[in-house]
């Protein structure tokens, strides 16, 4: 049963479409409306939403697993490095929601689960690479760990979302596709269990496939480096985090909005095999190599090389 009630920050109308969902961002003023037993309360403003081509937006409706769902809101952070990302929420039947998480060109489906208090590591335990035993003998590698903060929001989210939070999680990968997340937000840790999924498996709409599926021009930017002034191209200038200029080797960051000198790096010791810019075909579909890395690891006092090819292709990511 939906109920409608005043935004304490603005007066407008705002509502609560869903029984169990917590708080709602108000469309207008953009305040957080928390509501309880007896009023509502006002948790502050957020910002205006930045701009992710998010393939998702609220109201989307679809099924996982044949069972359907509703995309009833989202939340926008800011990694401490300085990149964004969306997490959707999606409602389903019986009052049960998922967590949908989209970065990088993927999506992750993750549902809250149950944990005894002091069954999940302390987050400063945590190593990437570590191995976890979680449950029921599987494990996980730890992927990334990092803080992050709560920058945007729309809609309605499940939990009480406070504008400028910071928050500390954990992303593990495990066996056969699964994925689990480790939420450190709240004095007693919470975990998160699902998978990796694709359009086709959230059985989305066909109307949004076409935004997600839309032809980049991959030819990219054209840019000057900021160290020596020579010609750069970003070849997916809405993903890239870091580029390298061909000129001077600077290793360049521009997951700001613009190029940001970092250090130089060490001329390629090798020609690429794969050269940049060059398509091929994978089971995926054309990808385009658009980078490679030369990595390198001492063992019994040798070392020991290998490279690195990255791919790019705007529907798969």
């Amino acid at each position: 049963m939906s109920v409608n009630v005043s935004c304490p920050g603005c007066g407008a109308a705002v509502e609560f479409k869903i029984g169990s969902s917590m708080v709602t961002v108000c469309p207008y003023c953009r305040s957080v409306v928390a509501r309880g037993d007896r009023r509502v309360e006002d948790l502050g403003k957020v910002a205006a939403l930045a701009d992710t081509d998010s393939l998702l937006e609220v109201g989307l409706q679809g099924k996982y697993q044949g069972k359907p769902f509703t995309v009833t809101g989202r939340t926008q952070l800011r990694h401490a490095a300085g990149g964004i990302w969306d997490e959707w929420y999606a409602s389903f039947a019986n009052d049960q929601w998922g967590w949908i998480a989209e970065a990088q060109g993927r999506l992750y489906l993750t549902f809250p689960q149950r944990v005894a208090p002091g069954q999940l590591p302390a987050y400063e335990s945590l190593a990437i690479g570590q191995s976890l035993h979680l449950f029921k003998g599987t494990y996980f590698t730890v992927a990334e760990k990092g803080e992050a903060r709560i920058i945007s929001g729309e809609g309605e989210v499940p939990y009480r979302l406070t504008p400028g939070e910071k928050t500390r999680s954990a992303d593990l990968s495990g066996p056969g596709g699964l994925f689990a997340t480790l939420d450190y937000s709240d004095d007693q840790p919470a975990m998160f269990l699902g998978r990796e999924a694709t359009l086709e498996e959230l059985d989305l709409p066909e109307r949004v496939k076409p935004v997600y599926l839309e032809e980049r021009r991959i030819a990219g930017h054209g840019l000057n480096c900021p160290n020596c002034g020579g010609a750069l191209e970003l070849r997916a200038p809405d993903k890239c985090e870091r580029v390298t200029c061909p000129n001077c080797n600077s290793l360049l960051d521009v997951s700001q909005g613009e190029l940001r000198y970092l250090n130089a790096l060490a001329p390629p010791q090798v020609d690429p095999l794969i050269p940049i810019g060059s398509l091929g075909k994978l089971a995926e579909g054309d990808m385009m190599a658009i980078g490679l890395v030369e990595r390198c690891v001492t063992y019994a006092g040798r070392d020991y090389f290998w490279t690195e090819y990255l791919l790019y292709q705007a529907e798969v990511g």
